[in-house]
């Protein structure tokens, strides 16, 4: 059983750094609804891993920190996000108000 325990903790590893792969790739094209979605589901994996792991042990400690750096870019992204799109409805108020050029 405990064999079994560790092939499947390793393939949800394997799964969480292909996922975080992908969203580094997202995040470095400026892609942030890629990225964003990519780092929402490497922190679903890495939440599945942390569950199975004693709290007590290196790697929960090692797999919790890159939890936390994730988490903590998805919130980055999130609010340049909001911050762009509250620039550009600025933007297009002011584009709107301004008479057309003939």
């Amino acid at each position: 059983m405990e064999s079994s325990n560790s092939s499947e903790l390793l393939a949800l590893v394997q799964e969480a750094l292909n996922l975080a792969e992908i969203a580094v790739q997202h995040d470095k094209f400026g892609n942030s609804l890629g990225a964003y979605d990519y780092y929402d589901k490497t922190l679903l994996t890495l939440d599945e891993i942390l569950s199975k792991l004693p709290k007590t042990s290196n790697q929960y400690q090692r797999f919790f920190q890159l939890r936390v750096s994730y988490d903590e870019r998805m919130e980055f992204l999130k609010e340049s996000d909001s911050k762009n799109k509250g620039a550009a409805a600025a933007a297009d108020s002011v584009d709107s108000a301004m008479p057309a050029i003939k």
